[in-house]
């Protein structure tokens, strides 16, 4: 997990696993209030969190896939393994920024549910 961290480029993956802690620290605080505090509008944050995770990993797939590619176009030719390779590492920003996103969707669904027993 570790090396996929890193290899993904620290970058975006912090800022997903940022994306990632707020969501879970937002729906944790969120299962807290009262239904009275107007919880509906501030579920929507959970979502919007999501998006934005989602939209940074596809962000990091499209910066590594122009890196890959402007390599490409620097040496000339390369073997389909290598050029098979770095398109597998542009995609594992992508991958986290889905796996953010359905994390989001779920915190947001549980906490709606847990909300509409309390009221």
């Amino acid at each position: 997990m570790k090396e996929l961290f890193f290899t993904g480029g620290t970058l975006f993956m912090s800022a997903l696993t940022i994306m990632l802690l707020i969501i879970i620290g937002t729906g944790a605080y969120m299962l807290l209030l009262k239904p009275q505090d107007k919880v509906d509008e501030k579920l929507s944050l959970i979502k919007i969190f999501g998006l934005i995770a989602l939209t940074i990993g596809i962000l990091g797939q499209v910066i590594g896939l122009h890196q890959a590619f402007s390599y490409l176009g620097e040496v000339g030719s390369v073997e389909p393994k290598v050029m098979y390779g770095g398109i597998k590492v542009s995609m594992i920003p992508t991958m986290y920024g889905m796996v953010v996103y359905v994390v989001s969707l779920i915190t947001y669904s549980v906490c709606k549910w847990f909300n509409s027993i309390k009221a």
